[in-house]
């Protein structure tokens, strides 16, 4: 194909240099491009331009690269080398009026020229925490941290420099500083705590003071304002639990007039016995400070009054939600036992009285829960 140019007063016809259907016009008084490419090879696209422009050039081997598609219109010389430069490693200087060409992210020795280093200090944030996490975009191989400066000296173009400069400039923020923190707790302890944590909640940062009852976090305000509002929802005082306990001896015959009644109940063999029970028992539970509850230490307080039952034991014990309490009434008293040895015949050889000791009450262990509602659910085991 062939192209006409119209160069100070004169036409020039040539043919084009690149594929048929990608075209350059240049307008030589307005200096402006008007480019329709396709497949077009980008060195050769380079070369094209400059040469209309009249401007000098060089384009080292390593820029091999096809354009898939461009149309623009009315644009610079050095805006179509950005817009055909865009999203490829390679970039260009201007430099003694000579423009070179060639690979600005990988470091190559030819590219001396167009690679400049910066150093890139940083104020509040972590420079390993950053190099660590550096997006897959960044040229990972063009940095290079410095710990002791908290700092990074980046080699690259100026594309590759206004990239990672833009991503540090987001990254080093007052709220993204790391710094660690002592959060004291008030009623948990400190291991427990930390065994609580989610496994959204990471612990490598975390550290147990058993001395103060206190955990160290190391982190960026995000990260410790996470752990302090976590530690707000689990540091809760555990309620103190009272029992007040009622243990009284009666008989089957005392206390009829007291709230005590018979209730039968039926075997499965339809033989029928009778026990006796105390009237808000039957049937139902007592739910602590319901009028059933009140009825039955009523009740039991009547019959002690009376001379009708005896009050063995009337303790407090105070324990914690998830603690148990533990209850023990018991009486001792001796007892003598006969004791009988019997030969290999089945007649009696030999007995024997012996005094031993018998142990007759009530142990209990009773285990409350507390319940965000503040319900108290208690688990006994006699």
């Amino acid at each position: 194909s062939f192209l006409l140019e119209q160069r100070a007063g004169s036409y020039y016809v040539y043919r084009s240099t690149i594929a048929a259907n990608s075209k350059i016009y240049y307008d030589p008084e307005s200096k402006r491009f008007d480019l329709e490419l396709q497949n077009a090879p980008l060195s050769q696209v380079l070369a094209d331009l400059t040469k209309k422009a009249e401007q000098n050039m060089v384009i080292l081997n390593n820029v091999n690269y096809t354009i898939n598609h461009l149309s623009v219109k009315g644009v610079t010389l050095e805006e179509a080398f950005i817009l055909l430069l865009k999203g490829t490693p390679y970039t260009f200087i201007s430099k003694d009026e000579v423009y070179l060409f060639g690979d600005g992210r990988n470091l190559r020795p030819e590219s001396t020229d167009l690679i400049t280093a910066e150093l890139y200090p940083l104020s509040y944030t972590n420079v390993e925490y950053i190099f660590n996490n550096l997006p897959a975009h960044l040229p990972r191989g063009n940095i290079v941290p410095f710990k002791e400066q908290n700092a990074f000296l980046v080699s690259g173009s100026r594309e590759v420099q206004a990239q990672i400069k833009e991503y540090l400039e987001l990254c080093d923020r007052p709220e993204n500083q790391l710094r660690t923190e002592i959060i004291r707790l008030k009623h948990l302890q400190a291991e427990e705590a930390l065994k609580l944590f989610p496994s959204t909640l990471s612990r490598n940062d975390v550290m147990v003071i058993k001395e103060a009852n206190a955990i160290a976090v190391t982190g960026t305000e995000t990260r410790i304002d996470q752990v302090v509002s976590y530690i707000e929802k689990v540091d809760l005082s555990n309620p103190l639990i009272l029992f007040d306990i009622m243990v009284v001896q009666l008989n089957h015959t005392s206390g009829k007039n007291f709230g005590i009644t018979r209730a039968e109940k039926a075997a499965a063999d339809d033989i029928s016995s009778f026990i006796w029970s105390l009237k808000s028992l039957t049937g139902q539970v007592i739910v602590p400070g319901s009028t059933e509850a009140n009825n039955l230490k009523l009740s039991l307080e009547a019959l002690v009054t009376e001379g009708e039952a005896q009050l063995a034991a009337n303790p407090q014990i105070t324990t914690l939600s998830g603690h148990n309490a533990n209850f023990n009434v018991s009486s001792r008293y001796p007892r003598t036992v006969l004791i009988k040895s019997t030969g290999a015949s089945g007649e009696t050889e030999s007995s024997e009285t012996k005094l031993v000791e018998v142990v007759t009450g009530i142990q209990i262990t009773l285990t409350p829960w507390v319940s965000a509602n503040k319900d108290i659910t208690i688990e006994i085991k006699p």
